[in-house]
């Protein structure tokens, strides 16, 4: 990237931008201890939270490369490089799009990682994302709260649960630590929160997303039909919303 001082202007914040960060705690405490029905606060519909739900565990999927996250880890890196071009160039990726190509062909070569330099990863930087109407999950994280409305804060979580399991990942790697050092900790946890009962272990941690992607089509499937209903959701649905809903098992595949 040019190296040039950064041109004066107004960036869009990143996902975990120290603004966002101060005021989610506030957030927090007003979804818990307002009179919120009695403000008037907007909420998400019905339809638009299993909407959020399933949109946010499929960016979640994992990759199966050192605890990697394949979609969100695509979205983090093309939210940075705009940072990056916006700041070096002030502009933004689709007014000054040859330049913006060339900088990612080059950043690209110079990582020289076989698992981000593939063209599929290309794809998605230079044009995949662009063409998306609706946002992802680190734009959303990036967004300003609307009042009532959960859904930024719920994203800055999952970033922050990826970078927390990325940070973690890294540290066993490089300590020579492995799952195996770990599982009198780990196999008591999954039992614990469910993932599999006792000596029903999967070969491979991340063979627990399999359970993930069946509940996923049940979901997507009911909701293509039916008219998402709260009453209807939690009590028919129940097993393939706690199923999809068990972060413990990102976690545990983060540091796989």
């Amino acid at each position: 990237m040019d190296p040039s001082p950064p041109v004066t202007k107004d960036f869009p914040p990143t996902p975990l931008g120290t603004t966002h960060l101060a005021k989610d705690r506030g957030l927090r405490n007003r979804a818990s201890y307002d009179p919120s029905e009695l403000l008037g606060y907007r909420y998400p519909g019905d339809g638009e939270t299993v909407k959020f739900v399933l949109d946010t565990i499929q960016t979640l999927e994992p990759s199966g490369i050192r605890g990697g996250f394949g979609v969100l880890d695509q979205q983090l890196l093309g939210h940075a490089i705009d940072q990056q071009f916006e700041a070096s160039t002030g502009s933004k990726p689709r007014d000054d799009f040859e330049s913006y190509r060339n900088e990612v062909d080059t950043m690209l070569r110079n990582i020289g990682n076989e698992h981000l330099t593939g063209e599929g990863t290309r794809q998605y930087l230079i044009r995949d994302r662009h063409q998306v109407n609706r946002q992802s999950l680190v734009q959303r994280a990036s967004t300003r709260d609307d009042v009532g409305d959960p859904r930024p804060l719920l994203s800055r979580a999952a970033v922050l649960l990826r970078v927390a399991t990325g940070t973690a990942n890294e540290f066993m790697r490089v300590s020579n630590i492995d799952l195996d050092h770990t599982g009198s900790w780990w196999e008591r946890r999954a039992q614990r929160i469910g993932l599999w009962n006792s000596g029903d272990r999967p070969d491979e941690v991340i063979d627990v997303w399999a359970d993930v992607h069946f509940a996923m089509e049940v979901l997507e499937a009911w909701y293509e039909e039916q008219s998402c209903q709260t009453r209807d959701l939690f009590s028919k649905r129940a097993g393939e919303l706690w199923e999809i809903t068990n972060v413990g098992r990102l976690a545990l595949i983060g540091i796989s």
